[in-house]
């Protein structure tokens, strides 16, 4: 039986557009509207059993893996919406339902990692049973790193049902707000939002001197700023501008390579910015407002600077411009979907001026965008229910991974608070920090580097943030910085 049809595309469907739907009822307060006592934490391990099922049914290569992973979905249905309906009796009283919560534990936390894995590769995964591992044998490492140890009951039971571990912060985050964006994207993209995007570069910078380059790397930095996500930018503006790049003469390689660096300064190109953006305001305590406005100046360097690189390759391999009969007129382009940005500054608006959260702020946007679309359409073509139906699909399957993210960063951090690590950790990096600062710096970038080879940007700004974010403020850097 193939898997993308039938009865499991159907079952995927449905986890996917629950994701969105409970997702969005969260963001907007729908509960507490309807006069429903739901805790937080109920309405989290829901959805993070929804986004365990589908990924656990990852489209299979044979009946065996399709009967196991069907097997697996099950598990996470049913753990997750038991704790769920239990959460408000077990979390009050840890103590005496030890034992189910510790089955709990011990049965969210190993999918939890396999769908990282299948999301994310291994990397991740093994970087979190490190931390697992040191939770289990803290007390027996020496030197300053030294902490209390947890045995293997308490520590699953602690990590899937505490709001400071997987139900934390990350994950609270994410459901509230990050979701909604992801669908205010999808939208976007449904009503021809990044076809629009990616003409109005191509009339901006198409007659310069590798023009294909650079409208690859301005339609980025333009969907970017409403999607946040690097690899939304690549589906949308890729299969467009690489193709181009590579008919004007670049190579396959320098291609991807403008077009993969392109999408991933998109997280950081305001309004909309990455789930990082979300978080780095939650650490700060600090308004989104604040994170969007200190992000302007580094996001437009950044594009500048990829720019002028484009501009030197293309000059070294002397690349002509998109050819004029290519590059749609600006006056055309701006007549077709001239409402475009009141979206964009529906958003700004509701965020800057009317004090609105980032979620009420992504709900207006999107509303606005679907209303334009149905009232003017885009190149004769308008949104209907199927798409704006599809869009809800397409959120719920791209929320998944960082669903899976933020559940596991919450992890990370609980082990990090229960064991003292984070303690240690910022006592030896603020002892190497205080011969030099310099020093503690360049070994902060090399990290960063590094793990950024292999692992996702949600995954290892939580996770770096975390560890040497701490030290470097108790050593005078400021905050923001």
């Amino acid at each position: 039986m193939n898997p993308s049809r039938g009865p499991i595309a159907h079952i995927r469907g449905f986890l996917a557009i629950s994701i969105t739907a409970l997702a969005l009822a969260a963001s907007g307060n729908l509960f507490q509207e309807l006069g429903w006592l739901v805790l937080p934490e109920q309405v989290m391990l829901t959805i993070l059993g929804l986004a365990l099922a589908l990924g656990c049914l990852f489209i299979p290569h044979s009946g065996i893996r399709l009967a196991s992973d069907a097997v697996f979905a099950g598990i996470s249905i049913t753990a997750t919406f038991w704790a769920s309906w239990r959460y408000p009796e077990i979390s009050s009283n840890f103590f005496a339902h030890e034992q189910e919560i510790t089955l709990l534990g011990l049965c969210i936390t190993p999918l939890l990692l396999e769908v990282l894995r299948r999301k994310t590769g291994t990397s991740l995964v093994l970087v979190v049973v490190v931390f697992i591992l040191y939770a289990l044998l803290a007390d027996k490492i020496p030197g300053v790193l030294q902490g209390r140890a947890m045995p293997l009951r308490e520590l699953f039971g602690y990590l899937a049902i505490d709001s400071t571990a997987m139900l934390g912060t990350p994950l609270t985050i994410v459901v509230n707000i990050v979701v909604v964006y992801i669908l205010f994207g999808g939208f976007l993209l449904a009503t021809g939002g990044s076809q629009w995007f990616t003409d109005l570069s191509a009339a901006l910078v198409g007659r310069t001197v590798g023009g294909s380059a650079k409208i690859s790397i301005v339609s980025s930095a333009l969907f970017g700023s409403i999607s946040g996500s690097a690899v939304a930018n690549v589906a949308s503006t890729g299969v467009i501008t690489i193709p181009l790049m590579k008919q004007s003469g670049f190579s396959a390689r320098m291609a991807a390579s403008f077009e993969a660096v392109a999408s991933t300064g998109g997280q950081m190109m305001p309004p909309v910015m990455g789930a990082a953006a979300f978080l780095m305001a939650e650490f700060l305590e600090l308004p989104y407002t604040t994170v969007v406005v200190a992000a302007i100046v580094p996001s437009f360097l950044f594009f500048w600077a990829v720019l002028v690189q484009a501009d030197l390759e293309a000059r070294k391999q002397n690349i002509p411009p998109v050819p004029s009969d290519q590059i749609p007129r600006l006056s055309h382009i701006m007549r077709q979907g001239w409402y475009f940005p009141i979206p964009f500054a529906v958003l700004i608006g509701a965020l800057f001026w009317l004090n609105r959260s980032p979620a009420e702020a992504a709900i207006w946007a999107a509303v606005i965008v679907v209303i334009l679309n149905l009232m003017f359409g885009y190149k004769g073509q308008r949104i209907d229910i199927r798409t704006i139906w599809q869009s809800f699909i397409s959120t719920g399957h791209a929320s998944v991974e960082i669903l899976v993210i933020g559940a596991v960063a919450g992890l990370v951090i609980g082990i990090l608070q229960v064991t003292g690590l984070g303690f240690g950790l910022t006592f030896l990096l603020v002892s190497i920090g205080k011969d030099s600062l310099i020093l503690l710096l360049v070994l902060t970038a090399l990290i960063w580097i590094v793990l950024g080879m292999g692992m996702p940007t949600t995954g290892i700004y939580l996770l770096v943030a975390t560890l040497a974010a701490p030290p470097l403020i108790e050593l005078g850097v400021e905050p923001t910085a």
